[in-house]
């Protein structure tokens, strides 16, 4: 009888003890519920719902998964310039390659970071002539993954580099650079170099789209044979340039 009578009062304590947790876990996600919409307010957090709506579609009309996060650290990365993985809205990446004037057939696009490889997803899903990702990290591995199970794919020629940015030498074929700010500090200005170091053995139009570019802006300040045409913000957080070659000789 003791024995059982014993079994009840763990019972009840277990119960009342998860109950406990229970509301407060609630608590916990009301009151972040209520910081985010204080932060961003209604309308901020209709685009954000919208947005993510948007990705989840897209993800399953292509059959990938590039959503998440992912830490410097859990990228196996010591790099202090390097930045962690994040995604693009699928919607503001297909916009900034819409803005561009270029003949997709006749292009090649190079991603620097391209980690999961959402934008050589939805480049993919067009015909550019060909495509290249640079990623140095194991995330090259979900990449290819990704690209090779797709739907919906028109672009037969993808190509994925696994390789440190810097060091990567730009083909001379290379119209459009994607970055969503991968890296900063001397990798960022070692690849502005080897930006213009493609341009001047090629003279051409090259167009850079970059997401979050503030640091961008900072490396090629004193760079004149580029010259950004537009800037936009997205979001709170989110905000994209889009940079253009001067005429070879006229800069």
């Amino acid at each position: 009888m003791c024995r059982i009578q014993n079994h009840r009062k763990c019972a009840l304590y277990s119960g009342a003890v998860r109950c406990k947790e229970g509301r407060s876990v609630l608590f916990r996600n009301i009151t972040n519920v209520l910081n985010f919409i204080n932060a961003r307010g209604i309308s901020g957090c209709i685009k954000t719902i919208f947005y993510r709506a948007v990705d989840i579609f897209y993800e399953w009309y292509f059959r990938v998964s590039t959503m998440g996060r992912v830490s410097v650290e859990k990228l196996g990365l010591d790099n202090s310039e390097s930045v962690e993985y994040a995604s693009v809205s699928y919607r503001h990446i297909i916009e900034m390659l819409n803005r561009i004037p270029v003949d997709k057939n006749k292009s090649t696009l190079l991603d620097y970071g391209c980690g999961k490889g959402r934008v050589l997803v939805i480049a993919s899903a067009d015909r550019f002539k060909r495509i290249i990702g640079v990623e140095i990290s194991r995330l090259i591995s979900t990449a290819r993954e990704n690209i090779h199970g797709m739907r919906h794919r028109e672009t037969e020629d993808v190509v994925l580099e696994q390789c440190d940015a810097a060091e990567y030498d730009i083909p001379l074929d290379v119209n459009i650079i994607f970055f969503f700010n991968p890296f900063r500090g001397s990798t960022l200005k070692s690849v502005v170099e080897k930006i213009r170091s493609s341009y001047e053995k090629s003279p051409r139009d090259i167009f850079i789209i970059f997401f979050n570019n503030d640091h961008f802006e900072k490396a090629i300040i004193n760079n004149h044979w580029l010259s950004k045409i537009y800037q936009s913000d997205f979001h709170h957080n989110i905000s994209c340039g889009l940079y253009r070659t001067f005429p070879y000789g006229k800069n």
